[in-house]
């Protein structure tokens, strides 16, 4: 597809599955090109468990596709998955990029509080 639009999902150990799974499967029913990356590094591996056992195959590590142009970032709650992605220092200076450049960037239940709120990626006004 042309004009497939690029989505990167970047998951951290304690995500919450449903807000994760959901995700990936509707982007990849319509098509998107979803990358899941996983927070961890190459000795920790791809499979990243979540809040409540079950364990996911990671795509690729974020650290391999961070600085790849994509057209949206979409980050899980769940916790403490969301304080580990708030941590992650090379997506928290991806976000920041993505702020300045005006492009999309998401969050799900508690992630926007713990990740978007403590970085400053909120928009304090009300549309």
């Amino acid at each position: 597809m042309e004009d497939q639009k690029k989505i990167l999902a970047p998951l951290a150990p304690f995500f919450e599955e449903i807000e994760a799974t959901t995700i990936v499967d509707l982007f990849r029913r319509i098509e998107a090109n979803i990358i899941v990356a996983s927070i961890l590094n190459k000795t920790q591996g791809l499979v990243v468990k979540e809040a409540n056992g079950i364990s996911i195959i990671s795509d690729k590590y974020l650290e391999e596709v961070v600085d790849q142009d994509f057209d949206m970032i979409v980050c899980p709650g769940g916790m403490p998955g969301a304080e580990y992605l708030s941590e992650c220092q090379i997506l928290i200076q991806r976000l920041n990029k993505y702020k300045e450049l005006d492009k999309y960037y998401v969050a799900i239940c508690v992630a926007p509080f713990v990740i978007f709120e403590k970085h400053g990626f909120l928009n304090s006004q009300v549309a």
